[in-house]
């Protein structure tokens, strides 16, 4: 089991993952998971207030290169603080978070960061 924790501002205020697969020693393929999980924002990117109440969900978007966005989920759940990838295959994955808010409003990608499958 593999474990990475980052400071993901603004947006997150932490954020850790864990890559781990099935026994035996390794993930197999197609068989690891992640679990990455946050704290939601408390303040907007121009520093002004943002409370719980006007969140309204979070994206959590990963891919293969530091560019894409090759996978998307939707989290429509506010007091949501984590979520878990299933079924990864070996190889290296990018993993932001953006949070949205009630007025379809998104704020921007949080920085991203590199996890290894082996």
């Amino acid at each position: 089991m593999v474990v990475f924790d980052y400071r993901l501002l603004p947006l997150l205020t932490a954020a850790a993952a864990t890559a781990c697969g099935g026994g035996g020693g390794g993930a197999s393929p197609g068989n690891a998971s992640v679990t990455v999980s946050w704290v939601a924002p408390t303040t907007r990117v121009d520093g002004t207030p943002l409370s719980l109440a006007e969140i309204d969900g979070f994206d959590l978007v990963y891919g293969l290169t530091r560019e894409s966005n090759e996978h998307e989920v939707h989290i429509a759940d506010p007091h949501r603080s984590s979520y878990t990838l299933t079924g990864l295959p070996h190889g290296e994955y990018y993993i932001a978070l953006r949070t949205y808010n009630i007025y379809g409003q998104s704020g921007p990608l949080s920085r991203r960061f590199r996890i290894v499958i082996d």
